[in-house]
């Protein structure tokens, strides 16, 4: 039996917006983003945390629409802004198993970056996880993506 390539890369510079009290990010904990009703909601441990700022680029949503999987790692503790809730500092993570479906996805989401870079955004788009230098508290939210992937 063969195993599947695994398609795989990371953003950095976008935020998951957060109203939830009894949740306080910390740095290092991988959540999974799940599409609900039109838009990209985050979970912790099968609670919805959040959403993904509206600013990220609308093929996040086809990514998710065709089985790939999507991951939020926080990098650093929340900023807040007046009359606009939390931001939470993330690497999105996303992976699936290669295609030339999921490669056309991911063009566009890499347009969709350089259309936010292009308004002075902090936004990069990375091959691969990107994530192994954030310090992971421990905060697991499941079983990690690789073993999804396999397991599917």
């Amino acid at each position: 039996m063969t195993e599947e390539t695994v398609l795989s890369f990371s953003v950095v510079g976008l935020t998951v917006d957060y109203n939830v009290d009894n949740w306080v990010p910390k740095k290092g904990q991988r959540l999974l983003c799940s599409l609900c009703y039109g838009c990209i909601e985050v979970f912790k441990d099968g609670q919805c945390v959040g959403k993904v700022a509206k600013e990220a680029p609308n093929t996040c949503k086809e990514w998710l629409e065709s089985n790939g999987k999507l991951e939020a790692v926080v990098i650093s503790v929340p900023k807040k802004h007046r009359n606009k809730g939390r931001e939470v500092p993330v690497v999105f993570v996303f992976k699936s198993v290669k295609s030339c479906l999921m490669e056309n996805i991911k063009r566009g989401i890499k347009s969709g970056i350089s259309s936010l870079q292009k308004k002075k955004k902090s936004v990069s788009l990375k091959d691969g996880d990107s994530t192994e230098n954030v310090h992971n508290v421990g905060q697991s939210v499941g079983p990690s993506l690789h073993h999804i992937l396999i397991s599917n």
